[in-house]
């Protein structure tokens, strides 16, 4: 049997509206503002990367992240990869029930997408991924889909594995999604990772010399470790900085 595994695919999310906000699950989400974002209730949904299965929380870091009164939770699973729709579809339903001005969901698709099936399949189960992830309210930050093929293959079986093609097409896909909806914001995990390929280096933090990108990785050469996640977060700030321009300056910062 297969140990869970989580992508390093990340999506990220509603980030804007008022905090104390009700939304109506039978109505479309309210239009959030295209430059601001606002953390003051978080919602992490996904799958082993974002439970912490070789590193940290996803949702600790982030409120280490926050730097303004926020309430934070988490609906994550290890198991996601043995029914991706259903826990996706579960996992969803948690976060419209909170509420959140920000839904972070960096590794929700993953299991949609690497999964032993056809291109067809494989895009329908994606299809239907981004679909859950549209009833969100605010805005929805997610991540593309990284190649993890040089994965463990007992944490990472090859014929889950969408070959370079396909899974060009699936990003295509997420990115286009994505374009038409300013709610929507795609963290790009596909080029974040792409040193893992190659045995390049990262450059972790400011002033620092870069570090073997593998070194971010747990053994099983699919989730990040504790560094990792670290980095991931700290990576995901300044995108979000740089994306969301007239969000306060002390909403997000980073003390990772």
């Amino acid at each position: 049997m297969h140990r869970p595994a989580a992508n390093i695919v990340l999506v990220l999310a509603v980030l804007t509206g008022s905090a104390g906000c009700k939304h109506d699950a039978d109505k479309a989400p309210a239009v959030a503002s295209s430059r601001a974002i606002n953390a003051r209730r978080v919602m992490v949904i996904g799958a082993s990367m974002s439970a912490g299965f070789a590193g940290s929380r996803l949702d600790k870091l982030l409120d280490k992240a926050i730097g303004i009164a926020h309430e934070t939770r988490a609906s994550t699973s290890v198991l996601f990869f043995a029914d991706a729709i259903g826990t996706g579809k579960r996992q969803v339903a948690a976060a419209r029930a909170f509420h959140p001005t920000l839904t972070v969901a960096l590794d929700f698709l993953f299991w949609y997408a690497y999964a032993a099936a056809p291109a067809a399949e494989r895009m329908r189960r994606l299809d239907v991924g981004l679909a859950a992830l549209q009833t969100l309210p605010g805005h929805v930050v997610v991540g593309d889909l990284a190649d993890m093929s040089g994965a463990d293959p007992n944490m990472l079986p090859p014929a889950k594995v969408p070959p370079a093609d396909q899974l060009a097409a699936l990003n295509r896909r997420i990115h286009a999604w994505a374009k038409t909806r300013p709610r929507l914001h795609v963290i790009p995990f596909s080029i974040w990772a792409a040193p893992l390929r190659g045995g390049g280096t990262i450059a972790v933090a400011p002033n620092k010399p870069p570090v073997p990108a593998r070194s971010l990785l747990a053994p099983d050469r699919l989730h990040p470790n504790a560094d990792g996640m670290r980095y991931i977060v700290r990576r995901l700030v300044e995108n979000l900085r740089e994306a969301f321009p007239e969000t306060p300056k002390n909403a997000l910062g980073s003390t990772l």
